[in-house]
């Protein structure tokens, strides 16, 4: 029983921290409902299990997004999109509507490869 509580815990306490990001457009739902259930599995872990593996998809996501804003312009066009919208909201303090472009679709990283490879690394005794 004591075990559940932990999981349910741990799933609740990564809801909180990733729900805002997904209100913002920054991370999908399936993203928010991964590491839940990710952090019901570290749980055993204990807090530090649960901050080692989401700091390890994290850094996979950002080598992977490099790879591809090195790779397609049109990443570097988002990247150049971020900067003039938050120079705006900087200088003007209001903030607009961020315009996502659906079309872009090869800009998108998604999470689960990285959550993948990083639950390989935390098996593999990398995060201990």
């Amino acid at each position: 029983m004591w075990g559940l509580l932990e999981a349910l815990g741990a799933a609740a306490i990564i809801f909180l921290a990733f729900y805002p990001f997904y209100r913002i457009g920054a991370l999908g739902a399936g993203d928010v409902k991964l590491f839940m259930m990710m952090g019901c599995h570290c749980s055993e872990l204990g807090v530090n299990g649960i901050i080692c593996y989401l700091f390890g998809t994290m850094t996979i996501a950002a080598a992977i997004t490099i790879v591809k804003m090195i790779a397609y312009a049109e990443s570097r066009e988002r990247l150049f999109y971020l900067g003039r919208y938050l120079r705006k909201a900087a200088m003007t303090g209001a903030l607009d509507t961020y315009q996502i472009d659906k079309k872009q679709k090869r800009c998108v990283v998604r999470l689960s490869i990285p959550a993948f490879i990083s639950l390989l690394l935390m098996c593999a005794g990398m995060y201990a």
